[in-house]
């Protein structure tokens, strides 16, 4: 369609397209990963979102063709992006959208200017209602300028939400202009089932919108469970941690008891021994000694099991304040690990600290006598000492 001569050419500032910066004539932003933002790997594109771009932008081209051709849209089956343009569905899309409100004065923005001296097709004017429309094609306006925004900053929701926007608007289109065709034509129907797939996927974006908040919110659900789990674990961890602090507390006055009692026991015999002697001066060699013995190796049998008792309860003490400082500072110890390393630490000292295992004090191979047995070991070597001094004093 030619324009008229009295027809008025739009000025930069009235034409839509003036408000989207572009690279070329038709503002179509380059496809090199770098300029255009679709084809960026930091963008993250769905298969849905995908197809509903190259459906949109499919009924965008063919609408434009039949513009070009003086209504007669191509409504058949094959389509009309090339090869390239399926391959990147979003780029293309952004393409003919702003093809569309870029188009010359005498083809499609000539047709809606308000006021406009040659008067509109009629033909035209029952078979695109919504199309001759500011309104609609200042909304594609936005669309794109936003999208081109978003992309770079936005997230999957909001380019998600541009989408819908986009695929309302044109299912509109679609219908208009499927209402200037007698209901059982061909282009009829095909306009009527291309806006029926594009409201299907605009619905299925919405199920994928609302998949993605499940998602999330699952995410912030396991975050709070491990949290939870966590601190559990910490507090568990810190009342295991003052149980052994308490023990190590209790095993200390244990040690120091007995300390004071080593000390106190040898203190005795020595006195005793000193009492004795100056006391049975007179006394033959032989009653001296079992005199000595009778009262002396009793003290020192209560002083050897004083010591081994108290190097007992320091060896418990030792071990009970180790446990306490490897629970208090195993979080810490493991947070730069791996999961499985962290599980391999935690079951390690938990396998050291709750298994049954002998006292750290105690030796297993060595016999426990009590006070009398102590006393009877010592008789034992003390006799044996004097059996051996007697062999040797033997021609």
């Amino acid at each position: 369609m030619a324009a008229s001569e009295g027809e008025r050419t739009p000025s930069n500032g009235d034409h839509p397209s003036s408000r989207v910066t572009s690279k070329d004539e038709t503002g179509i932003v380059g496809e090199n990963g770098t300029d255009d933002p679709f084809t960026s790997p930091q963008y993250d594109t769905s298969p849905r979102r995908l197809q509903m771009a190259s459906a949109i932008a499919e009924s965008l081209l063919r609408i434009e063709r039949g513009l070009d051709n003086n209504r007669n849209f191509p409504w058949h089956a094959e389509p009309l992006l090339t090869f390239e343009e399926q391959e990147h569905p979003i780029p293309a899309l952004l393409k003919h959208a702003k093809q569309m409100f870029a188009r010359p004065d005498t083809t499609l923005w000539g047709l809606i200017r308000p006021g406009s001296a040659r008067p509109m097709d009629a033909r035209i004017e029952v078979a695109i209602p919504m199309l001759v429309s500011v309104k609609m094609l200042d909304r594609l306006d936005r669309w794109c300028a936003s999208t081109e925004k978003k992309s770079l900053a936005g997230g999957r929701d909001e380019i998600t939400d541009e989408f819908m926007q986009l695929a309302l608007a044109l299912d509109s289109i679609l219908l208009s202009v499927a209402r200037g065709f007698p209901p059982r034509t061909n282009e009829f129907r095909s306009l009527t089932f291309r806006a029926e797939e594009i409201r299907l996927l605009a619905r299925s974006l919405m199920v994928e919108k609302d998949e993605s908040a499940l998602s999330q919110a699952s995410v912030r659900v396991d975050s709070i469970v491990a949290h939870v789990e966590e601190a559990a674990g910490t507090v568990a961890a810190g009342e295991v941690a003052a149980h052994y602090l308490m023990e190590a507390k209790t095993e200390r006055n244990r040690y120091t008891l007995w300390v004071a009692i080593l000390f106190v026991c040898s203190g005795a015999a020595v006195a005793l021994s000193w009492f004795i002697v100056s006391r049975s001066s007179a006394a033959p060699g032989t009653a001296q000694e079992a005199a000595r013995l009778a009262l002396v190796v009793p003290v020192l049998g209560l002083a050897a099991y004083a010591a081994r008792e108290s190097a007992h309860h320091r060896g418990n003490e030792t071990a009970a304040r180790t446990a306490a400082v490897q629970l208090r500072t195993i979080r810490a110890f493991t947070d730069s690990m791996d999961a499985e390393s962290r599980k391999d630490v935690m079951r390690a000292l938990g396998l050291r600290l709750f298994a049954s295992l002998p006292d750290v004090g105690k030796k297993v191979d060595e016999p426990s006598y009590g006070v009398t047995g102590e006393l009877v070991q010592i008789v034992k070597s003390l006799a044996n000492h004097d059996g051996k001094l007697a062999e040797k004093k033997q021609p």
